[in-house]
């Protein structure tokens, strides 16, 4: 896979990141201190962030059109910012809940 075709996965998609932030904050010795809610935010904030430097990072290296106006900035901003993120977070959670019923054969899904 090459650079050109990652960065462009990640911004179409944001599907794996959610998950590879998930698992850095669940085996990174300094962050599994950090309360689950706290986490989950982190999370969301560093998806939406790497979703950002994602983008700028392919803007930069000609891969995406770079934006003229400040509206476009925006509008990049919310789409591979806000929405890369959600969708990071989202399948972090996804990720997250599947993983404690495969360690825990008897956990019961809170209603």
């Amino acid at each position: 896979m090459t650079l050109q075709a990652f960065l462009i996965a990640v911004l179409t998609g944001s599907i794996g990141l959610g998950p590879i932030v998930y698992y850095a904050f669940d085996h990174i010795n300094w962050l599994k201190t950090i309360s689950c809610e706290r986490k989950r935010i982190a999370v969301a904030i560093l998806s939406g962030v790497l979703g950002i430097a994602t983008w700028s990072l392919a803007a930069f290296l000609g891969y995406v059109p770079v934006p003229v106006y400040r509206q476009e900035y925006a509008q990049a901003v919310w789409q591979y910012g806000i929405l890369a993120g959600y969708a990071a977070f989202t399948s972090s959670q996804i990720a997250h809940g599947r993983g404690k019923q495969d360690a825990d054969p008897g956990y019961v899904q809170p209603k």
